[in-house]
């Protein structure tokens, strides 16, 4: 048996989701026969399951997501570039990668902030124009 780096173990991961992406849709749009019709309890109709309307409700919703599941990364890497600062030991290297690794965090967390701040500014210019 091989051992799996950790570059192997992150393209097999992706792999997995992009398959189970690709085969999601089957399994949720598969017709059980009966139709859905009044008889079986269902009306029929395809009910929309997002509370988006518009396009600019659905990018909102996007960005919202998108921030509360960015959020908990970057306080983890964080925490991970404090503790390279911590155990570096004057060693340059090891405090140049912390260096670098909290410049990569600052840089994502204003990346999604500044989107979801122009998108704010956006949404607000457009209802203003209408």
């Amino acid at each position: 048996m091989t051992r799996l780096s950790f570059k192997g173990f992150l393209a097999s991961i992706w792999g997995h989701l992009f398959l189970g992406a690709l085969l999601l849709p089957q399994f949720l749009f598969a017709d059980p026969g009966d139709g859905g019709g009044p008889a079986t309890g269902g009306s029929g109709i395809l009910q929309n399951p997002i509370k988006a309307t518009n396009i600019q409700s659905l990018l909102g919703l996007i960005m919202d997501i998108i921030s509360i599941l960015i959020l908990p990364f970057a306080i983890f890497f964080l925490v991970r570039t404090g503790f390279f600062f911590a155990t570096a030991g004057g060693n340059e290297e090891k405090i140049k990668r912390a260096k670098m690794d909290f410049l990569y965090v600052v840089a994502g967390l204003a990346i999604i902030l500044g989107a979801q701040l122009i998108g704010a500014i956006l949404q607000n210019t457009l209802n203003a124009l209408k």
